[in-house]
């Protein structure tokens, strides 16, 4: 992540910020059933562990970030709910590690929320920070206190509620140990009390957790993909454990890290950083029957989250209405916009019957639509005839009212094959994206938001940052343009909208790259995007894998 953006999250933290059409805040609005995507929330590397504060309320992950992205730092999130990951949201609040840790895995916090203890896996060291505010960790600091545990791979780490004894699992020996501390909670002052090998039962270990009384510990790990179950006769003896059970995570998802339990021992919660590209970077929770009784967990399997069902094949575009009561979807199959209401507005995963449909019979291949902020007018780009169609409604938003009004031919221009279209807000300039010369196409309007009387402006080439350019979007202002990219030049899969800003606002001719944002949630080959025209929500269509809609909030 660039200097910019980091500022940009540590203001929106502490401040009140406006994030409005700023791709660096967006996040996926999903709600999946037991499964939190915390790439969605924030667009990091490889994370390996999580934590909770105790009334669980917030969520902690730790990740060895990437070269994209904050590099081994702590993550913050708020639940709206208590231990219910599905109401998580980013607080755009994190703390680096990276000058510590190179390769940070394990994470605990002190019970009271004013220190924190992470685990380097590359030197298998733990390191102490002190947070001025509890469970703040913006303010946290480095102690100069750590402790190098004896192992080759700190996988695991997990402190007893009084702060005199510590417990870490190591992937490079399978042992599980035990340090006691002579000052509670300063790792600086351990030394190692006993350990006990299980690399018979996990060869692998990522994760690790204690039952709050002692009694009990669990192991996850990815040679078994799944969680081991320990019973100690004497709480917190390593030297009394016997091995009670196993259950099998990897038909859920593959290389599970991290592992945590709700206060209650109710909930099991742990990460999944495997190959399972519909549900990866996943933190799933899963229901115990029997307190921390962990072979008696079920699971409800994921959803997408908020996603429609398809009324046929994969839409071509699609959008809000004003008030996010409403959904539209444009289907290339059958050249028909769809209407479809949501009950709970801006929700997808509410969305009701169809409601009614307007096929569009002026152009052999329509290609994605665009509404007037209003709702009286839509315009569709059709490359059948090189046009920009005009559709007026007399009942704003209700389709069943829809007539044809006319068209503004852009071909003659160089615009032969128009991809999609955007009109301006006070509706004097429109602009086409041209997939046959990689262009886009600027136009007057004499008349306002009539595209028949359109006159070219110009013409400039597609950013370099852009490979397979779709669809366009301006903010109301004409500061800033957003271009979808189903295989970006920096080679991510799932594609990306790119965000540009213009130093004369709506003269495309001065625009220069800003952002890139990659959607989340399991969207696999993003084809399009809109925006609501407040600019805190985004639709995106997935061409790829899903061909799903996902919708996604900025801020």
């Amino acid at each position: 992540m660039d200097p910019s953006s980091r500022a940009l999250l540590l203001a929106a933290g502490s401040q009140n910020v406006d994030t409005a059409w700023n791709l660096r805040y967006a996040q996926f609005a999903g709600s999946p059933n037991n499964a939190f995507n915390y790439r969605t929330i924030h667009n990091w590397g490889a994370s390996f562990d999580l934590a909770f504060k105790p009334d669980g309320t917030k969520l902690y992950v730790v990740g060895a970030g990437s070269a994209t992205v904050l590099n081994d730092s702590v993550y913050s999130y708020s639940l709206s709910t208590a231990w219910d990951i599905t109401t998580a949201t980013y607080d755009y609040e994190y703390f680096i590690v990276g000058n510590q840790a190179s390769n940070a895995q394990s994470l605990y916090f002190k019970t009271d929320g004013t220190a924190m203890y992470v685990g380097d896996r590359a030197n298998s060291t733990i390191h102490q920070y002190t947070l001025t505010t509890a469970w703040d960790v913006t303010t946290a600091s480095y102690s100069s206190a750590s402790f190098q545990i004896g192992g080759t791979s700190l996988s695991g780490l997990y402190f007893k509620s009084d702060g005199t004894s510590f417990f870490t699992v190591d992937a490079g020996t399978d042992r599980i140990r035990r340090h006691d501390m002579s000052t509670a909670w300063d790792v600086s002052t351990a030394s190692l009390d006993s350990y006990l090998s299980f690399g018979t039962y996990e060869a692998a270990p990522t994760g690790l957790f204690f039952k709050d009384d002692g009694t009990r510990f669990y192991v996850v790990g990815t040679s078994g993909d799944g969680i081991d179950e320990w019973s100690l006769s004497t709480a917190w003896d390593l030297s009394t454990a016997t091995y009670d059970s196993f259950i099998l995570l990897n038909s859920l998802d593959v290389a599970p890290q991290g592992i945590s339990f709700n206060s209650a021992g109710t909930i099991i919660y742990f990460m999944a950083y495997g190959a399972n590209t519909t549900r990866n970077a996943n933190i799933y929770a899963l229901d115990l029957s029997t307190a921390w009784d962990s072979s008696t967990a079920t699971y409800s399997a994921p959803t997408t989250g908020s996603t429609a069902v398809l009324y046929a094949s994969v839409p071509v575009s699609v959008s809000y209405s004003a008030d996010g009561t409403k959904v539209y979807e444009f289907y290339g199959a059958t050249d028909t916009l769809y209407e479809y209401p949501l009950s709970t507005a801006w929700e997808l995963s509410s969305k009701g019957t169809l409601t009614t449909s307007f096929t569009i019979t002026q152009d052999s291949s329509p290609n994605s639509h665009f509404f007037k902020p209003d709702g009286t007018a839509f315009y569709v780009a059709g490359s059948g005839s090189d046009r920009i169609y005009k559709y007026t409604l007399s009942t704003a938003w209700d389709l069943s009212t829809a007539s044809y009004s006319h068209y503004g031919a852009v071909g003659g221009n160089g615009a032969t094959n128009p991809n999609d279209a955007h009109v301006t807000d006070n509706g004097t300039k429109l602009y086409v994206v041209n997939w046959s010369d990689n262009k886009i196409y600027q136009y007057s309007l004499s008349t306002a938001w009539d595209v028949n009387t359109l006159s070219f402006t110009q013409a400039v080439s597609i950013p370099t940052e852009i490979v397979s350019r779709g669809s366009i979007f301006f903010n109301p202002n004409g500061t800033r343009y957003f271009l979808t990219d189903r295989s970006n030049a920096s080679g991510t899969p799932n594609g990306v909208i790119s965000q540009f800003d213009l130093s004369t606002p709506w003269d495309i001719s001065t625009a220069s790259f800003s952002y890139a944002y990659t959607p989340q949630g399991g969207c696999q080959g993003i084809s399009y995007a809109s925006f609501s025209y407040d600019g805190t929500r985004i639709l995106v269509v997935d061409s790829g894998g899903t061909q799903e809609i996902f919708a996604y909030t900025i801020g």
